[in-house]
Formats: C-alpha cells, structure tokens, sequence
C-alpha cells in the first residue's frame, strides 16, 4: 500500500470493493492487522465501523486469522453505539462463536451472551438482533437457562418483527425443543 492503512481507510468509500481490497492489503502484509484492530476497536475514531467492517470480512472468510485479537473484540463489544458497527461486531463474535477451533473460556462466553442479550432485547436493527439470537442459541445448551429466556422474548416480539427475526427466531425454537 502506498498509503498508511489509516489514511487508506479515511480515503476509501465503505463500498465492498474498496473494503475487500483493503482486507486483502492487510492479508497481504499481517503486520497491518494489529493497527486495524486498533482503529477498529478505538470508539474515538471516526472510521472504526469501517475497520470494523474490514475485520468482518476476514472473519468471514477465516475466524482464525483473528483469534488473537478475539479477547480484546468482546471487551469492546458492547461498547459500540453506532449501528454498522454493532451489526459488524455481533456478525463477527457470531462467526467466532460457530468456530470449532476457537475455545473461549467461561468469561468470554458470559461476556458474550450478555452483550448479545443487549442487543436482543435492545433498539438495535434485525440484523443485529438475529445474530445476537444465534450467538445466545449456539450457548443455550451450556447455558440452560437461555432457553427459557429467550423463548419468552420472541414470543413477546415476533409478530411485530422483519421475516429475518422470525426466521432466526424458528430456528432457535426448534432447537430448544429438541
């Protein structure tokens, strides 16, 4: 990159081509992944929900190229308020959590679960809340007690959601009936 990867960042739009190229810049050269993770989890920068939605798409393709920096992701978590960048963060713990290879300790999980808790039951947008339901169906057999709980909130919501919540909201259904 000619650029800084800060600059990079500030000078591209937030379409998928430009983010993508960036990604695959920062897969390239990983000595750019620390200061990515940096900007992405640093709320006091302007552009952390467009790093943020860089770390999505590597995620996307490989939740292991970021296993280092997975404690760091959930403790700023549920610190994020802009929308994109709560919608990234939950698509990337999701991502995460349905990775065999990646263990998490009690902590994390619990972290986790409250954070996804959060944006659930919160204002948050559909996408967010529907990855939100399966990071918390993902724990539900570790964690019983999710079960219930969250059978009493999409009951208390569905009718009133988007296709995708209720969708989501089947799935996990199904599985706690299993």
């Amino acid at each position: 990159m000619d650029l800084s990867l800060q600059a990079t960042l500030e000078k591209c739009n937030s379409t998928k081509i430009d983010l993508v190229k960036i990604k695959d810049a920062v897969l390239r050269n990983t000595d750019l992944l620390d200061e990515l993770i940096n900007m992405a989890t640093d709320l006091n920068y302007n552009n952390h929900p467009k790093a943020l939605r860089i770390v999505e798409l590597m995620t996307e393709d490989n939740p292991i190229f970021i296993e280092n920096y997975i404690p760091k992701l959930i403790e700023q978590a549920s610190h994020y308020k802009k929308c994109s960048a709560v919608r990234g963060i939950s698509r990337i713990l999701y991502f995460v959590v349905l990775t065999p290879e990646i263990k998490l300790n009690d902590f994390q999980k619990e972290a986790l679960i409250e954070a996804s808790l959060d944006w659930f039951i919160g204002n948050e947008k559909v996408a967010c809340k529907v990855n939100a339901l399966k990071i918390m169906t993902h724990f539900s057999d570790e964690f019983p007690w999710l079960k219930d709980t969250l059978r009493d909130l999409i009951e208390k919501e569905y009718a009133s959601q988007l296709p995708s919540y209720q969708i989501a909201s089947r799935t996990a259904i199904k599985k706690f009936n299993q």
